[in-house]
């Protein structure tokens, strides 16, 4: 009679296929993280044409304009926009709709955190008047600047991502505080640029922007460029978030 014997594996054996494996899952993670962080762009890509969609919307309602954007003191965008989203002013929690999924949630205080999101216009040209889209003139009225949708080019860029924060008058509210910056979008130092990696361009690099066409774009960090205009130039003088190359 034949007996089988029982192989056994030895010490060095078991050593090299540890080896292989733990190669494996270092080739593999950087493959799936990244597959997950283009999950969560694609994410925070839908939430901005919903929320683009919807300023759209209160601007046939209100004479064209676009609704108030954010400030220090109040998550107005949202407020504004809530009826056309068919979401309330504000959650509990930290998802949905109005929340990229790649920022860090920020710890509520006692369960009693009201968040608005993290989605907010960009401020361009005289944001000295306070924060809003768009400043005086023909295309805004002088009350938080908000313009007329109809007298802005096809190419502007209105909205994107942005870090939530602690409204500077208490911690019990979380939203995008004012508007997005030239400074954010245009980093022109290696410190700026990191703040913006983490403020803004948090999907690998790339943030996505509504545009006045209707139309979502992602661009990459260091790729957007200043843009100013002259005394007696439309929207000008000063800078403006038109960023085509």
């Amino acid at each position: 009679m034949k007996i089988m014997r029982r192989k056994i594996f030895t010490i060095i054996e078991l050593l090299v296929v540890v080896s292989i494996l733990a190669i494996l899952v270092a080739l593999l993670l950087p493959a799936l993280n990244s597959a997950r962080e283009k999950a969560k762009e694609i994410t925070c890509t839908s939430n901005l044409k919903q929320i683009g969609t919807a300023s759209f919307s209160y601007s046939d309602d209100n004479d064209g304009r676009l609704p108030q954007a954010a400030d220090d003191a109040s998550a107005i965008l949202a407020k504004h926009l809530a009826n056309y989203m068919g979401t309330a002013e504000y959650t509990l929690e930290q998802k949905g709709v109005w929340f990229c999924p790649s920022y860090e949630k920020l710890p509520s205080d006692n369960g009693t955190t009201q968040y608005y999101g993290s989605y907010n216009p960009i401020n361009v040209h005289n944001y000295a008047l306070g924060a809003g889209w768009y400043g005086s003139g023909d295309t805004a009225m002088m009350q938080l600047g908000t313009a007329k949708l109809s007298m802005l080019e096809p190419s502007i860029f209105l909205l994107s991502n942005k870090k939530p924060e602690y409204f500077w008058s208490a911690m019990g509210n979380v939203g995008p505080r004012a508007p997005l910056t030239k400074e954010q979008l245009v980093p022109e130092t290696g410190e700026a640029m990191q703040e913006s990696m983490t403020t803004l361009f948090v999907h690998q690099g790339y943030a996505p922007f509504f545009k006045v066409s209707g139309a979502v774009i992602s661009r990459r960090i260091g790729t957007l460029k200043k843009t100013y205009r002259n005394p007696g130039e439309k929207y000008g003088p000063g800078w403006i978030a038109i960023f085509e190359p």
